[in-house]
């Protein structure tokens, strides 16, 4: 991000101007020799245009270009508006280029302007170069490139474009494939005094070329100042900071493993609060599921203690997982520490050769329980959690991994624990809802708090007993104990919240429905969306009960809803 001070003299006044001021001063590139006329020197005399370019060129391959008055100036694009002609070679085909050209500005003006050049050689690639992000006008070098010897391909749209975002020349490092365009970049800022710009390029065995210059007209690039980029430095200084500072610690605590963070790992927060959430919907995220309450829930389900170890952070506005921690808090308490570590490792150094992976944990990953299919000769060994282990390592994880999940489905195990605090904790809700409105607010979000703390852990567990079911369900199918469709025919049988919804809003009249509903909000983390009792006639057409769950339900995001569809996750 450059300083630039708005040069007092440069002015955009159309395309060959613009490459004519800036072609004795680049130090970094150049720009091809130009021979520019005005329409009205073509209508009085096209001959002598054509002879003098011939003189001025000989016989090298040419382009003919557009340069209206309309095009490339402060204030005004005009990017692919009009017409520019390729490889032109003799009298002939040189004269038809430009009628081409200036026919493609409509009623050509007599002081618009047409500019030859020669035709580039020993080209490796060549793009566009935005230098700031079209969309937001951040200082990123926004680049689109194809390699190869054509010089249109980015701006014909007819061939395989590589595309990289750089936050300009200082923070990163530009692609092998381009060498020297960063410092070209930099340089026209510099000369013209603009942040904002469009520039075509080409890479050639001699160095950059300069084809374009013009000023991008979005409202973003144009609002841009050097003080938010000030502003902007100082807020990726301090994230880069923090995110050095999780990584140290993570090598810190496993020296051996690979830190990483993700973004849809376990409890996926990239689908459940978004990729940029608000302070609200992160920070409840956060007290409610990923400090505590998803590693007690595990440990009380008989996995790795890691309840002094938050889930999840926050990169530069994102939530991200911590890798490591999903990993190993899917491992049995009683695994011997050796292992436990050994198993973390490979499956660290395994996700981050396979990041595609980091969404599939449980399944492609580690086992997470234990099922009849990790019988099967060969099965387990190709989970790659398991792959290093030695035979009696092996067998001492599958045989804690059985202990495990025998634990969890056990009459007196902590699922059916679980079930038992329902009626309670339903009680609680209850009280909490019926109280009086006027109270202290401050007490009672506490108390709201504190309630759903203790809900946000049964579901935890809920969540992970709901996996294990259907993990062995599924492992009976493959191996054909149960006939398949069997756990489609299980859960379809489950009267879940969505069908319950339906259900009511058939049979109950509209205050009762909204009694029992009105709580839910859509986008359940985003205080800003209205709950159902609130805008009921937004969400329901109460004039056509619905033979199934409201539409706006499916979408509403809400936890209950979420335990079905996305249980696996957890």
């Amino acid at each position: 991000m450059h300083s630039l001070n708005p040069s007092p003299v440069f002015v955009f006044s159309g395309k060959a101007d613009t490459l004519q001021q800036l072609a004795p001063l680049l130090s970094t590139g150049q720009v091809l020799p130009v021979y520019r006329f005005t329409v009205a020197q073509w209508r009085q005399d096209s001959q002598a245009i054509i002879a003098r370019c011939q003189a001025f060129f000989g016989d090298e391959p040419l382009i003919v270009r557009s340069s209206c008055l309309a095009e490339d100036r402060d204030g005004h694009s005009g990017a692919g508006m009009y017409a520019s002609i390729l490889d032109v070679c003799g009298g002939q085909a040189l004269d038809e280029a430009i009628k081409t050209v200036i026919a493609s500005y409509g009623r050509a003006r007599e002081r618009d302007e047409v500019l030859v050049q020669q035709m580039a050689r020993g080209v490796l690639a060549s793009g566009v170069a935005m230098t700031r992000d079209p969309e937001t006008g951040l200082p990123y070098y926004v680049v689109d490139y194809v390699l190869g010897a054509s010089t249109d391909g980015v701006t014909a749209g007819n061939e395989t474009v590589h595309a990289f975002v750089s936050l300009g020349s200082e923070t990163a490092t530009e692609p092998a494939e381009l060498p020297g365009l960063f410092a070209l970049l930099e340089e026209v800022q510099v000369l013209t005094g603009h942040h904002a710009l469009d520039i075509e390029f080409a890479i050639t065995v001699d160095g950059p070329l300069l084809f374009q210059v013009r000023p991008m007209t979005a409202e973003g690039p144009r609002n841009a100042s050097a003080h938010a980029d000030g502003q902007l430095r100082n807020v990726l200084e301090h994230e880069a900071s923090h995110l050095e500072e999780l990584i140290c610690k993570q090598r810190h605590l496993r020296p051996t493993s690979t830190a990483f963070l993700g973004l849809m790992p376990d409890w996926n927060p990239a689908e459940m609060i978004g990729i940029k959430p608000r302070a609200l919907a992160y920070s409840l995220y956060k007290e409610l599921i990923t400090d505590l309450n998803w590693a007690s829930a595990r440990f009380r389900y008989g996995y790795r203690d890691l309840r002094r170890k938050p889930l999840m952070y926050q990169i530069a506005g994102s939530p991200y997982i911590c890798i490591a921690h999903s990993i190993e808090s899917f491992i049995p308490a009683s695994v011997p520490q050796d292992v436990a570590e050994r198993v973390v490792q490979q499956c660290g150094e395994y996700l981050a050769m396979h990041p595609h992976l980091h969404d599939k944990i449980e399944f492609a990953i580690i086992p997470t329980c234990f099922t009849p299919e990790l019988t099967r000769p060969g099965a387990a060994a190709a989970l790659p959690a398991l792959r290093t282990l030695s035979t009696e390592q092996h067998e001492c994880y599958l045989n804690e991994l059985r202990q495990l999940t025998e634990h969890i489905i056990s009459p007196n195990g902590p699922f059916f624990s679980d079930l038992t605090r329902l009626p309670n904790i339903t009680a609680q809700v209850q009280g909490l809802m019926a109280g009086e409105p006027r109270g202290e607010t401050l007490q009672r979000m506490r108390n709201a708090l504190s309630a759903a703390n203790v809900v946000a852990e049964v579901f935890a567990g809920a969540a992970r007993a709901a996996f294990v079911g259907t993990a062995i369900i599924k492992s009976l199918e493959t191996s054909g104990v149960v006939p398949a469709g069997f756990i489609d025919h299980v859960t379809g049988g489950v009267k879940g919240i969505g069908r319950e919804m339906a259900s009511d809003f058939q049979t109950l009249h509209k205050d009762d429905f909204l009694k029992l509903h009105g709580h839910v909000r859509p986008g359940t983390y985003d205080i800003r969306v209205a709950r159902y009792d609130e805008t009921p006639e937004r969400y329901f057409d109460w004039q056509r009960p619905l033979q199934r769950p409201p539409k706006i339900y499916e979408r509403a995001n809400c936890v209950s809803g979420r335990s079905q569809r996305h249980s696996a996750s957890f």
